[in-house]
């Protein structure tokens, strides 16, 4: 008796349909409800020839032996890790001239800065990094890293990075002082990749809710027009524009896509906007306490309206704990590869190490200042901790603690970070809703009609 696979999804869509989806291969069939009635109770001489052939060719109709060895071949092939240099952030100062509502930043000690010696430890570290590891590409951070005040800062930090031969850096800022930097930005644009900015909302929602006073202030505009100015004054230093939605925003992305074409900035192709949902892994302020979170089950399937709607390009979507739906999606569309990942997350591998202003390393950004999850430091020189180790052995842990989890090959072990914050632990693994996420995603892209039978 033939038997189905463990790694399956099925959610019912319009009147009577199913979408059979294989969480390991990423294929699916969209099935008649008695049609899968007969997949799901093994009745499978029920389903005709043709029907039967293509499941087992997607996998959905294995024995145990033929599943057990599909896995066993995809962690053989998705667990490689190759020799890839680390990310490196560095944090110039935790200080900030906003008081965004959702930033992870908003308590303990707002105003630790990096000092001359600082640069020196930091180069230094990250030379003997590129040594063992290979060019690194760093991000400089904070904070707003491009306060006044710590104009010989970020001056001295674009030095170090030059003179150890990192690639082009990313700044990342809220763009309010950057008119004032643009003698900087011009002096270093060789070694300037990327200036990402962060907008929350059209103008009224952005200007509203990211100052402390709610003042009358022009943060949209004056953004634009330093971006205007970046792009005529710098030759090839690309602007990201994080498009930050929450529960507050998401329903006027209408507004904020014709407010950036009337400022002229999408006209570049130097320009790339970007979604992000505003997320709480393991920060200080909890995303229970914001009221306004979007959760992330409901994320893909907001973009999917506004897509269909034709309000945003299929390029701006990205940013999300789910974002592997969007890539299995568009692979789908282009042909594209969409795999399964048994590596963990960015900050497990490669790695990212973050330097912050207290003298030590930390393994993620949203954890970057909490002592107790340092993995190293930098001052008085460059030292790594045993619970580095931990952090690069990750899979080890979700590969044991996940094993006989369906959604194995599509939650890479989820967010160690998040672990951290639910239960202090990185070895207890908090699962992502996949269950939930692709329900929604899938009867969304129904709805919109951009579900297809293959």
């Amino acid at each position: 008796m033939s038997e189905n696979t463990r790694f399956y999804h099925a959610t019912k869509i319009g009147n009577d349909d199913v979408i059979l989806f294989h969480t390991l291969t990423f294929s699916y069939l969209i099935l008649k409800g008695a049609e899968f009635s007969h997949w799901l109770g093994a009745g499978h001489d029920k389903l005709g020839k043709s029907l039967n052939a293509e499941l087992v060719k997607k996998h959905f109709i294995a024995s145990a032996e033929k599943d057990a060895g599909l896995f066993k071949k995809a962690l053989e092939i998705f667990s490689k890790r190759k020799q890839r240099a680390p990310s490196i952030c560095a944090y110039i100062t935790t200080e900030c001239n906003m008081r965004c509502p959702y930033c992870f930043q908003g308590s303990g000690d707002s105003h630790l800065t990096l000092n001359a010696a600082d640069i020196a430890l930091i180069r230094d570290s990250v030379k003997q990094i590129q040594e063992r590891r290979g060019r690194v590409r760093p991000v400089i951070f904070g904070g707003e890293p491009l306060l006044e005040k710590n104009r010989h800062i970020f001056s001295g930090m674009m030095e170090a990075f030059a003179g150890i031969s990192t690639y082009p850096v990313e700044i990342v800022t809220n763009g309010t002082m950057l008119r004032k930097f643009m003698p900087e930005i011009k002096r270093y644009e060789d070694s300037i990749d990327v200036l990402r900015f962060t907008v929350y909302g059209p103008s009224g929602i952005n200007d509203r809710h990211r100052f402390a006073d709610k003042g009358n202030k022009k943060n949209f505009q004056d953004n634009m027009r330093n971006i205007r100015e970046v792009l005529s004054e710098t030759r090839k230093i690309k602007i990201f524009l994080n498009l930050l939605l929450d529960n507050r925003t998401v329903a006027h992305v209408p507004e904020l896509m014709a407010e950036l074409r009337q400022e002229g900035v999408l006209d570049s192709d130097r320009v790339i906007p970007l979604f992000g949902r505003i997320q709480f892994r393991c920060s200080l302020l909890k995303g229970d306490k914001y009221p306004h979170e979007l959760k992330y089950a409901d994320y893909y399937p907001e973009l999917v309206k506004l897509l269909k709607a034709r309000v945003i390009p299929p390029g701006s979507i990205s940013g999300s704990e789910v974002e592997l739906l969007w890539k299995i999606f568009t692979g789908w569309e282009s042909g594209a590869c969409a795999a399964p990942n048994f590596k963990g997350c960015r900050a497990v591998y490669p790695g990212r190490y973050c330097f912050y202003p207290d003298g030590f390393i930390y393994p993620c950004t949203e954890i970057a200042g909490c002592k107790g999850n340092a993995i190293g430091e930098f001052r008085p020189g460059l030292r790594f901790f045993e619970s580095m180790d931990a952090w690069e052995n990750y899979p080890e842990v979700f590969l044991r603690e996940c094993a006989e989890c369906k959604y194995i090959g599509m939650c890479n072990g989820a967010c160690p970070a998040t672990n951290i914050g639910d239960s202090g632990r990185l070895d207890r693994v908090t699962c992502i809703n996949y269950k939930d996420s692709l329900d929604k995603f899938f009867t969304e892209l129904d709805r919109s009609g951009m579900l297809k039978n293959v």
